[in-house]
This record gives structure tokens, sequence and C-alpha cells, in this order.
């Protein structure tokens, strides 16, 4: 059996839950997800240049 630590182990635990029919929300602690309201306030009036900006992404 390999080992995995670190991001690696996530990404390898997202893909196995998967196989499970297990997704990410199954697994996520409540108080770690953003209310509907607290998402539509950050991103709904962004822009896809600010919202690429507060991500990392280059935009062409």
């Amino acid at each position: 059996m390999d080992e995995h630590a670190g991001l690696g182990a996530r990404i390898v635990q997202h893909e196995t839950d998967h196989l499970g029919g297990a997704l990410y929300l199954d697994r996520a602690g409540l108080r770690s997800l953003a209310a509907k309201e607290q998402t539509e306030d950050r991103w709904s009036t962004a822009g896809l240049a600010a919202a690429a900006k507060q991500l990392g992404f280059l935009l062409p």
C-alpha cells in the first residue's frame, strides 16, 4: 500500500471518495462551507477579471 501526505493525500482521498460514491460535501464540516449569501456577495459582481485576480489566475 502506498502512503501519501499533504496535498497528494487530499487528492488521493478525494478521488477514492468518488469511487465510493462520496462527494466533498459529504465529508466537509458545515462551518467550512460559505453561505449562499456570502458566496454571492464575493463573486457575483466581481466580474471575470477581478475573480481571476483573486484566484491567482493570469488572463491573456
